[in-house]
């Protein structure tokens, strides 16, 4: 790791448990890092490494939204009227304690959201008058989002929540139809790291 941040520059060194409960630190620490050291970036994305990124496609959606970069939104696949897992022995599990509330605010999937710089801000401006909660996309892309007045538009076609090795073989082989997606969840990445990466179109 030391190596490569040698060579490349591409990593943050931060001094905390990368842990699963830590993730809402990881965020604000990326986005703390945007505002620091990238702050003429009209937008941030944040992503999974399970999740594929269309960068032609991003580009090109970030091209011709230029009318709102100075609005207040996050595009994803928004969840809408979530409600909190009290069952402990749920992966998600959150104690009346961490959150009182009886439904979360609308968020964006944490797979992949794209924040404007003034969405970014009013985040950010938000964090430190709340409540922890180690539940990453709720806390950024929902409720310091709802606080901070900001847009959450669901996209679900240009981000695509459900995204198997069967379509990852059509996009490949040009069979997929528009390819206009953004950011793909891909739910059997075990299966393309047994193939390499690799797709014979020629496969019948």
């Amino acid at each position: 790791m030391e190596a490569e941040s040698e060579e490349f520059s591409d990593m943050i060194v931060v001094d905390f448990i990368d842990a699963y409960k830590n993730l809402s630190i990881k965020i604000y620490t990326m986005m703390i890092w945007k505002q620091e050291y990238c702050d003429e970036a009209s937008y941030f994305l944040r992503t999974n490494d399970d999740t594929i990124v269309n960068f032609t496609n991003l580009q090109s959606f970030i091209t011709n939204n230029s009318e709102n970069v100075e609005d207040l939104q996050i595009y994803g696949s928004i969840i809408r009227r979530p409600i909190p897992k009290r069952d402990m022995k749920n992966k998600w599990y959150v104690s009346t304690k961490e959150y009182s509330g009886q439904i979360y605010p609308d968020f964006c999937a944490g797979w992949s959201c794209l924040y404007t710089k003034p969405a970014v801000e009013a985040v950010l401006d938000q964090a430190s008058s709340t409540n922890y909660l180690w539940l990453d996309d709720v806390l950024f892309g929902g409720i310091l989002a709802q606080k901070g007045n900001v847009s959450r538009i669901h996209l679900q076609k240009l981000f695509m929540p459900h995204f198997k090795f069967k379509h990852y073989y059509n996009f490949i082989c040009g069979s997929f139809g528009p390819v206009n997606f953004i950011a793909a969840h891909f739910h059997e990445l075990d299966q393309f790291l047994k193939n390499n990466g690799e797709i014979d179109c020629n496969k019948t």
